[in-house]
């Protein structure tokens, strides 16, 4: 959906990306047992959590003048729990 959108905006100098949070602490992660907050939070490479800001961050850099030739990607903030398989 990224790439499309990406190809229709280009010509207009409209940028489309996708941010894709992983283990990130919100209140859905704390809504999990703490077992499985564990769990799931040593499944990433970086073996915990991120922050809420980690994520803000990144779209602040996408939506910024300096991501001005960056348009139909996805871009993972997980801490590199996409490195792994389940």
């Amino acid at each position: 959906m990224a790439k499309t959108v990406a190809l229709e905006g280009a010509r207009a100098g409209i940028t489309c990306n996708v941010v894709a949070p992983g283990v990130v602490k919100t209140d859905a992660f704390f809504a999990v047992p703490e077992k499985m907050r564990e769990r799931i939070s040593k499944r990433t490479a970086m073996g915990f959590p991120g922050e809420p800001m980690d994520v803000a961050q990144a779209i602040a850099f996408l939506v910024s003048e300096e991501a001005k030739y960056i348009t139909g990607q996805v871009l993972m903030v997980g801490g590199g729990i996409d490195l792994f398989t389940f």
